[in-house]
């Protein structure tokens, strides 16, 4: 995953790709539209069943698409704020690179896919129990 954040911490930019043959996961940046703009506390504060609710997706598929590129954008976020672990065997996210040139602040994450589903499937897929 590669998150970019502007000056002032707020999203610009974010890609979700599979390590294994560089294909997106779902559409690569499937949740910019909603979430672009938004501070990174803004972002880490959303609870994932407000979040399912307000994105009203139209299959199971596609609402598990949505919270794989959620958990995944908010355990890069909770990582590089130190809320969590930004790497080893039981982090969602392992931050590979930090860098910062003229569009802002750019984070090169992998994210563990087992942690993920495991995130969603904690959840319950945002249907309250």
């Amino acid at each position: 995953m590669r998150v970019v954040f502007d000056n002032d911490d707020r999203l610009k930019s974010y890609r979700f790709l599979k390590k294994t043959c560089g294909g997106a996961v779902g559409a690569e940046s499937l949740l910019e539209d909603c979430l672009k703009g938004r501070s990174m506390a803004e972002i880490s504060a959303l609870h994932a069943d407000t979040f399912c609710h307000d994105l009203a997706p139209a299959s199971d598929v596609e609402e598990f698409l949505n919270l794989k590129h959620f958990f995944g954008l908010r355990s890069v976020i909770e990582a590089l704020s130190g809320q969590a672990e930004g790497g080893g065997p039981n982090a969602a996210c392992t931050i590979a690179e930090i860098s910062y040139d003229t569009d802002g602040l750019v984070i090169d994450a992998e994210i563990s896919v087992s942690i993920v589903a495991g995130m969603i499937k904690a959840c319950n897929h945002c249907s309250g129990g």
